[in-house]
């Protein structure tokens, strides 16, 4: 395992995760998560079946909300892009391609779930030529820097995330999907159970 950035993220080589895995690997991978929060596996070669059961080993999927909310779909896969599957190009200016705009935002993944997510997985597929870099920062280490007044403010606030307020600001959200996400409240600073960070 090689470190990725001294306050989190660490590439780890040398193991397959299209498995079977064993239980030690996934108590590894967990821990590993727990730890250092975003971790690089380079060389897979998953597909979409394969990348479902790596995601199952640690936990039950989380159902893509926009097919679910808008067509009552269930799917656990989303793209981030602007190709289809049949190659068409999506310009600026179509739905879609303004919809995803979103993604550009900071914003932590599935806060806007009374559960929010335990991990996100990505898989390239296809990087473009230009564009295409994804940015992670480690909302852990921000806290840990933070002045002990500052933890002390912020630490009993509850905030409400609503991801209809957000992701109107770039496109209009399809109204089923919008009744399936009402606001939810979090706890600003929240707790890793494994860590106690």
């Amino acid at each position: 395992m090689d470190l990725l950035h001294d306050d989190f993220g660490a590439r780890i080589d040398g193991i397959d995760l299209r498995g079977p895995l064993t239980k030690v690997q996934v108590e590894d991978i967990r821990t590993a998560i727990d730890t250092y929060s975003f971790l690089v596996f380079p060389a897979q070669e998953l597909d979409d079946d394969t990348q479902l059961a790596f995601t199952r080993w640690l936990g039950e999927p989380e159902a893509n909300h926009t097919r679910l909310g808008r067509d009552g779909v269930i799917d656990y896969f989303g793209t981030i892009g602007n190709v289809q599957q049949d190659g068409t190009v999506l310009g600026n200016s179509h739905k879609q391609t303004k919809f995803l705009m979103g993604n550009n935002m900071w914003h932590t993944d599935s806060s806007f779930r009374e559960v929010p997510s335990f991990v996100s997985i990505n898989y390239v597929y296809e990087v473009p030529d230009e564009g295409g870099q994804t940015q992670y920062v480690s909302a852990r280490s921000a806290y840990q820097r933070l002045p002990n007044e500052s933890k002390n403010m912020i630490d009993p606030l509850v905030a409400i995330h609503d991801y209809v307020f957000s992701r109107s600001k770039v496109a209009e959200v399809d109204p089923s999907h919008a009744a399936s996400l009402p606001p939810v409240k979090q706890k600003l600073v929240r707790e890793n159970p494994a860590t106690a960070e």
